[in-house]
């Protein structure tokens, strides 16, 4: 979904189809428990490669801090100009400012269907940033060992699809302006979002639901790049100023 190679007759084309991806394995097997020196040596792994974008379909159930060695971490990684992108996870909880989606810098992403409703399952508070759809066509574990018979799964989804959908945002944005920081990423994701139709923002522009918005690429595209908003496709280019 973030990063899938476009133009070649296979499975999708990912958000930033030329963009360079390195997985890593962070999970153990099913039911076993992952140490907080795995989640930190992941981060480590994203800074050694040269990552600018690291996007994480994982966390915490429950409603806990941030371990401080992981909060660290995380925080690192954005003075040093990698944006860390977390999906906002798919309890239906409130997600507090003190947990990993509300570490500094941090990008957190909840769930839309095709109407821009919010997902029943995705979690929401004040530590949601923006939004995005959710993709249920995805790469697969090669043969038997996956979830189908083939190379792609159409079940994958929740929170966990919509958080590469915004980390591929981000690599269109770092790829068009390979000089950009972190932070200007960060906010030009975040300025550029389109409202939600069914949103009720507070002061801040925020609500709860849906964050700030709607991730919308060609905005951010534009932020990030300097380059003006378009004239209305709809009005020929002679007739812009027409009744001014």
């Amino acid at each position: 979904i973030a990063a899938g190679v476009g133009d070649n007759g296979l499975g999708i084309a990912g958000v930033c189809p030329e963009c360079t991806l390195h997985c890593v394995r962070l999970l153990g097997p099913r039911g076993s428990l992952t140490p907080l020196s795995a989640d930190i040596a992941a981060f480590e792994y994203a800074r050694s490669v040269g990552a600018r974008v690291v996007s994480n379909s994982w966390g915490f159930v429950e409603a806990i801090s941030a371990p401080a060695m992981l909060r660290d971490v995380v925080e690192e990684l954005f003075d040093d100009d990698i944006l860390v992108v977390f999906a906002a996870g798919n309890d239906n909880r409130t997600l507090y400012d003190d947990e990993l989606t509300g570490l500094r810098g941090v990008i957190a992403v909840g769930a839309l269907n095709l109407f821009d409703e919010v997902a029943p399952f995705s979690n929401f508070g004040p530590s949601l940033d923006l939004t995005a759809p959710t993709g249920t066509l995805s790469t697969d574990l090669t043969g038997p060992a996956g979830a189908a018979p083939g190379d792609y799964t159409t079940s994958f989804g929740g929170t966990s699809s919509s958080c590469p959908v915004v980390a591929g945002v981000a690599g269109l944005l770092f790829s068009a302006a390979p000089r950009a920081t972190a932070r200007e990423v960060h906010d030009a994701l975040i300025a550029t979002t389109r409202p939600a139709p069914f949103a009720e923002p507070d002061a801040r522009g925020h609500d709860p639901l849906h964050g700030y918005g709607i991730v919308s690429p060609a905005a951010a595209l534009r932020a990030i790049t300097g380059m003006p908003t378009p004239l209305d496709a709809g009005v020929p280019a002679s007739d812009a100023g027409a009744g001014e």
